[in-house]
């Protein structure tokens, strides 16, 4: 009111004001087989003295406290990466394991799992930093789950779903990039 009207000036744009639509998440599955310790003397071990693993293979280590965890390759002649994956499911990082180093490699920051597989398998199957990870229950070869699951599987959310089992025929890794919709 009591403003000058100016003339010649634009008509307003109009803006639709309808809710945001949710983009659909997008996944690329990948094959990984991933052994659980099952005793404190096997997640100790987990993958010393060992000549090979297999393609697609690794280990998965859930820790009961949630800390700065380190992991040593003292006795372990593979060359391994591992990924340091926080309480909410990020992948923290991700680093190189050099057979026989005596020199303990650190997580970041707080962490909740790691998971160790061959050198390169992270890049391969472009997970990186950032990504997340869900843990599920694996099905044997007769397409039956053990009926056997850990809570702090379920803590964990999303772009990665992996089912850990020493028995799977395989698990399956759900993909989605850094960045995407959620």
């Amino acid at each position: 009111p009591n403003q000058p009207q100016k003339s010649g000036a634009a008509a307003p744009t109009m803006v639709s004001t309808d809710p945001k639509r949710k983009m659909k998440e997008e996944y690329t599955s990948l094959s990984l087989r991933l052994e659980v310790p099952k005793t404190q003397s096997d997640f100790t071990k987990g993958l010393m003295f060992r000549e090979s693993l297999e393609t697609d293979s690794g280990m998965l280590f859930v820790f009961d406290r949630i800390a700065q965890q380190s992991f040593h390759m003292t006795e372990t002649t593979i060359p391994l990466d591992i990924a340091f994956v926080r309480k909410d499911g990020i992948v923290e990082s991700i680093k190189q394991l050099e057979p026989r180093d005596t020199n303990p490699v650190y997580s970041d920051g707080p962490i909740e799992l790691a998971i160790e597989v061959n050198r390169g398998w992270f890049v391969e199957n472009n997970v990186e930093v950032g990504d997340e990870i869900v843990l599920g229950e694996a099905k044997d070869k007769k397409g039956k789950g053990s009926g056997k699951k850990d809570a702090c599987y379920h803590k964990v959310k999303s772009r990665y779903s992996v089912w850990p089992s020493a028995y799977a025929s395989g698990a399956l890794v759900k993909c989605r990039k850094v960045g995407a919709a959620n």
